[in-house]
């Protein structure tokens, strides 16, 4: 049933600082972010309102202000950032254990480091401090979006992309256990690992369990004894863990479970069902719902669910949908998800079921996401095993995910108002999980292993011996894609990009291999664009006006890393005449060979190099992208340096020497940048050619790049990183 009560807006936070229409950007924001009947929380300099009608709110013109919608438990989450002593909070969050918190801070005072460790559930939050810092963060797996921008000396942070970008050249996600911290027009970026996030989390948790008196809950024996631990306690814990997740996510009200009749969402379903009929009496009110393709032999997903659900005594609702309609959901879906190929196959069965749910008045689904990359459920993982790398391959995938999977799946529930619930992903069985031994996961030819016991000595043997079908497979959506794109005349990923509004215009990039124009191919990317090719002119002449040329010699090993086609064009660019020459023939070449409409470049404040692109491509039609214009110098290197590994190719500045050559950047570097521009007054992002830089790992590298070289050096400051020897090797 398409566009059943669709809404499309399911709140969210705003903040602006440092832009004099804060105001009304804030106001449209929260009118395009917030249900029908929303209550508003605004803060500004010197107000804290709330407000029912927008339309009549008294909030002064001011040039820095946030805001959130009051949605769900908002209240009591506000109150608990009070008992910790900060009053100005927003927040586009779904909290758990809001309501155990509330006694404990009664009856106990905690900082506030101890309350953001043991919340329990999804958020994106801010807090605006007394002494003008703001500080903005979200939960440690990713599972709400959150976005900000830095240019031209403001600052702006929102749960929603579009809202960002509306007002600003790109929105950059916060990565999860970062915290961003706004203080006197400068943006400082707070970073754990996942597992010291999770280490501190549990040390908290034992804090609190003691001082309420309890008993605690053993995360100790976790931490050190676990690999000594039998699998029959192991198998009971975890059990333990997934029923408490499952139990406090429940609502009092009736609600769903996204039913692939895999492993995951068997436990799942099992388990509601067993606990709702525990509390009520009854399983009437937990619901299975599953979305196949009908136009194929019949879906894997289907067998299986039906099966299971009248297995496990749950009500059962199948969507099967057939070519023709398949298609009118690309229309809605890939503007939301992206146009990437495995992207869309996942997202068509998620969005179905949860489209079916909604119709049926349901809110509320749980959903299986994290138990593959938290216990080992991919082929990755069991090559991984085999080299004893089991634990790290599956922190760097839980890691990761809010990149793509939680990203898509954040996207399609605030799309249909539907809150996604992922028992798995708590810190609590993340901690568990990640270090549980490698044979609990993976055993002889069986993945998941402890995840399948669990399931056996429930009674749930169909599903416990179900082998691994990803969601795009078992639900026959990718056949679906198949036949379309065939019936098309189109590759899938061509079909798929037609839906989407960015991704229609073909793109190439100006690439160079350095950081600037590497994050703005990131960053268009990103945004749901498609880059079809990088151009590259390299120059022979080092001092080129236009043009990096630095190791330029590498893009083809770049281009190749990332596999987008790379086109070249050599130029002696011994005058600016030569070098606008060559870049209107690499230009041309992109046109012909790709037929490109537009033009990606890494342009940060120089004007001189931004106008010069902007008239060329005037000149041949071609349309201009500089999503990093006018960036905050010293914010795009933090991202950077949290994006990439670099290095550093060469250096030509006071305050600079040959120790920055070829080794990777971090972020202590840019502190000591910082404090070389404060004495000396080089640019802190190199763009004045104080230095130049070589992206050799990056998210959209399939492979990573490994070099040796060696430092040719000119003087005190000025030397070349000289790359002897590169080649691409496995990430």
């Amino acid at each position: 049933m398409m566009n059943a009560m669709r809404c499309g807006r399911c709140g969210g936070i705003i903040g602006i600082f440092g832009k004099k229409n804060a105001k009304e950007i804030a106001l449209d924001a929260l009118r395009r972010m917030s249900t029908e009947n929303a209550m508003f929380l605004i803060i500004s300099d010197d107000s804290d309102a709330t407000f029912s009608d927008l339309d009549s709110c008294e909030i002064e013109e001011c040039e820095n202000i946030m805001a959130c919608c009051m949605c769900g438990d908002f209240e009591r989450l506000r109150r608990l950032f009070e008992m910790c002593g900060v009053n100005r909070v927003v927040a586009d969050a779904e909290i758990f254990n809001t309501e155990n918190l509330e006694n404990v801070l009664k009856a106990n005072s905690y900082e506030l480091t101890a309350l953001i460790n043991v919340l329990d559930g999804a958020y994106a939050i801010a807090f605006w401090k007394d002494d003008g810092e703001v500080c903005v963060l979200r939960d440690v797996f990713g599972l709400k979006p959150l976005y900000f921008a830095h240019f031209n000396g403001c600052f702006a942070f929102s749960s929603c992309r579009e809202i960002i970008e509306m007002n600003f050249p790109h929105a950059f996600e916060v990565e999860p256990r970062t915290r961003l911290i706004f203080s006197g027009g400068r943006l400082r970026f707070e970073s754990q690992s996942l597992m010291d996030s999770l280490s501190e989390a549990m040390k908290w948790q034992e804090v609190i369990q003691e001082r309420r008196g309890k008993e605690s809950e053993n995360h100790s024996r976790i931490r050190h004894s676990q690999r000594s631990a039998d699998c029959e306690e192991l198998r009971s814990e975890l059990l333990s863990l997934l029923c408490e997740s499952i139990s406090l996510r429940i609502p009092d009200e009736r609600f769903g479970i996204l039913f692939s009749g895999g492993l995951d969402s068997s436990l799942i379903a099992f388990l509601c069902r067993q606990m709702w009929s525990h509390r009520h009496g009854d399983a009437a009110a937990v619901t299975c719902y599953t979305a196949v393709f009908s136009g194929a032999k019949e879906a894997y997903d289907l067998i299986y669910s039906r099966e299971i659900a009248n297995e496990i005594g749950i009500r059962h609702v199948v969507t099967e949908i057939g070519t023709e309609e398949v298609e009118r959901y690309l229309r809605e879906i890939v503007p939301v998800v992206g146009a990437d190929v495995v992207n869309v196959g996942v997202a068509l069965p998620l969005f179905i079921a949860c489209e079916s749910a909604r119709s049926e008045g349901i809110s509320t689904l749980f959903y299986g996401i994290g138990a593959e990359e938290l216990f080992g459920g991919y082929e990755r993982h069991r090559r991984a095993a085999e080299r004893g790398r089991l634990r790290d391959e599956c922190i760097s995938g839980v890691e990761k995910m809010f990149r793509r999977d939680l990203l898509r799946d954040a996207a399609i529930s605030r799309n249909l108002c539907i809150s996604l619930r992922a028992p798995f992903m708590t810190k609590k069985i993340a901690y568990f999980a990640l270090n549980l031994p490698d044979e609990m996961k993976i055993r002889k030819n069986l993945d998941k292993a402890i995840l399948r016991d669990v399931a056996w000595h429930l009674g749930l043997k169909r599903a416990a011996s179900r082998k691994k079908r990803a969601a795009q497979y078992g639900s026959n959506f990718h056949k679906a894609l198949k036949k379309l794109s065939k019936k098309n005349n189109m590759r899938i990923r061509e079909y798929l990009r037609s839906f989407h509004p960015h991704a229609k215009m073909k793109l190439g990039c100006l690439f160079s291999g350095g950081k600037d124009s590497t994050l703005a191919l990131h960053a268009m990317v990103e945004s749901g664009y498609i880059v079809d090719c990088l151009i590259t002119v390299r120059c022979i002449n080092p001092s080129a006006m236009i043009f990096h040329t630095a190791a330029i010699e590498l893009t083809e090993l770049l281009a190749d890393a990332m596999e987008i086609p790379l086109i070249t064009r050599r130029s002696t660019c011994e005058s600016e005449e030569e070098e606008i020459s060559a870049l209107r023939e690499a230009l041309s070449d992109a046109i012909s060979q790709f037929g490109i409409e537009g033009v990606v470049a890494g342009a940060l404040w120089s004007e001189y190099q931004r106008s010069r692109i902007v008239r060329i491509c005037e000149e041949m039609g071609l349309k201009c992208f500089f999503p990093l214009w006018h960036i905050d110098q010293e914010t795009e290197m933090r991202i950077c340096v949290r994006a990439f590994d670099m290095i550093f190719t060469g250096i030509a500045a006071l305050g600079l020497d040959r120790s920055w050559l070829g080794r990777k950047i971090c972020d202590n570097d840019v502190n000591r940048l910082f404090e070389i521009h404060k004495k000396y007054g080089i640019n802190i992002t190199g763009e004045g050619g104080e230095f130049e830089t070589l992206v050799l790992d990056a998210p959209l590298f399939r492979k990573r790049v490994s070099v040796k070289g060696e430092i040719d050096e000119i003087d005190a400051n000025t030397a070349r990183f000289v790359v002897k020897k590169a080649e691409l090797v496995d990430k």
